[in-house]
């Protein structure tokens, strides 16, 4: 027999009538170390569990689900903590109609969701702020720009441009 898996709160709001907001996430290739390692959490179930779990998570629960991960395993790993920034940076690249963000030491990329439009004032103000690093992309899927600079901490300065990103882009 089938075993019947737990609807997500998002299926039971659908299937209750309550109006469920839609979120979107960009896909993110930050070339960072970005996992629960096995040896921290060896159980597969239950990794793959906390993967579900923080997933589905705001940014509170996630800290929340970090912090009894810790009280069960010890002190998170640097993967884990680049789990969770990774995951906060999709969350909130979606918001900002970013689809997908491409990164290494040397510079990122942001990619919008097609057909965004971005205003000739927010592009001013974005080559005034990167000089000489920005260059603007253009694709079928999305349109998008790139910062090069050397020697980026990906995590953090991808946090700090989201920021920037988002006074000028109004999100």
């Amino acid at each position: 027999p089938a075993q019947e898996l737990p609807l997500s709160k998002q299926k039971v709001k659908k299937l209750k009538g309550i109006p469920v907001e839609r979120k979107f996430y960009a896909t993110t290739n930050l070339r960072t170390q970005a996992y629960i390692p096995p040896d921290y959490l060896p159980n597969d179930d239950e990794r793959l569990r906390y993967y579900k779990e923080f997933l589905e998570a705001d940014y509170d629960t996630k800290q929340t689900l970090l912090k009894q991960l810790e009280d069960l395993c010890g002190p998170a790993p640097k993967e884990l903590k680049n789990l969770l920034e990774v995951m906060q940076i999709s969350a909130i690249a979606g918001k900002m109609h970013i689809r997908h963000i491409e990164g290494t030491k040397d510079y990122i990329s942001f990619f919008f969701i097609r057909n965004y439009k971005m205003e000739t004032e927010t592009i001013n103000k974005l080559l005034e702020l990167f000089k000489g690093e920005i260059e603007f992309i253009p694709s079928p899927a999305g349109d998008g720009l790139r910062i090069d600079r050397p020697n980026f901490d990906i995590l953090n300065n991808t946090k700090q441009i989201l920021d920037l990103l988002m006074r000028y882009l109004n999100c």
